[in-house]
């Protein structure tokens, strides 16, 4: 049954849905015998990003034994990755979002476990490959350390620690952020370029002023970045298009 809803009367789209559905026989029955009524592939399952030691926000639900929830911070899934490096040659060649592709996280021991099922590996025996997606936290520019250390996750291969993601060419770095310039990955605001021309596509002017802001606080933006930007900065607010809309100026 459907309804015309009174314009000046808030609508409750749960309500609207749950009355204007329509349950028949077929779907009754496949309900009753708990089959699935839906699914997604392919998996995509969410990594954390967090510095060595800190404070870690922890989930928990009453009843869990305090020693249980104390260790969820000291065995991440990053943390278990870096040990995972250290022992297993396939992992050492693998990014941090990649490792979801060859290994399956074990909740109960907090540890990496090579997949038994999925598509033999095409050149490597006994390997099995899923067409699983790691999705590494967003970091914001203003959280510091953290922002760079995610940076180097999506380009350094089986780090075993984070001392070795900051070691370059042998040489061990003071930072996450002297790491990345290290590895030419901040040269010239780059990193920032590539931020700007993205959010160019999918933001609206405040949200690309507000990124503008960050990138000014970081002290990475150039002349010729905020020339660049300049033209993004002045739009009225309207709805962004496509890439091809003109609103990010080439360098020339």
């Amino acid at each position: 049954m459907f309804r015309v809803a009174d314009g000046e009367k808030v609508v409750d789209e749960i309500a609207t849905y749950q009355q204007s559905r329509y349950l028949s026989a077929m779907e009754a029955a496949w309900r009753l015998l708990a089959y699935p009524v839906h699914d997604h592939a392919p998996t995509v399952e969410q990594l954390p990003v967090h510095l060595g030691g800190e404070d870690q926000p922890l989930r928990f639900a009453a009843g869990d034994r305090l020693d249980e929830v104390v260790q969820r911070g000291v065995d991440t899934k990053l943390t278990s990755f870096f040990k995972l490096c250290a022992e297993d040659d396939l992992a050492a060649t693998l990014l941090y979002h990649q490792v979801l592709r060859y290994f399956t996280w074990q909740q109960p021991t907090r540890s990496w476990r090579r997949r038994r099922r999925g598509a033999p590996h095409p050149e490597a025996a006994g390997i099995f490959v899923a067409q699983a997606i790691g999705r590494v936290f967003s970091v914001s520019p203003r959280a510091g350390e953290a922002f760079f250390l995610r940076v180097l996750l999506h380009q350094v291969p089986g780090p075993r620690s984070y001392a070795d993601l900051r070691t370059v060419d042998g040489r061990l770095c003071a930072t996450f952020q002297e790491a990345c310039s290290a590895l030419g990955l901040l040269e010239d605001g780059q990193h920032w370029h590539r931020a700007m021309a993205e959010a160019a596509v999918i933001a609206f002017p405040r949200q690309l002023r507000r990124l503008f802001a960050a990138a000014l606080w970081m002290a990475q933006e150039t002349a010729d970045g905020h020339r660049r930007l300049k033209v993004v900065l002045h739009q009225d607010g309207g709805a962004l298009d496509g890439p091809g809309d003109g609103r990010w100026p080439s360098k020339t």
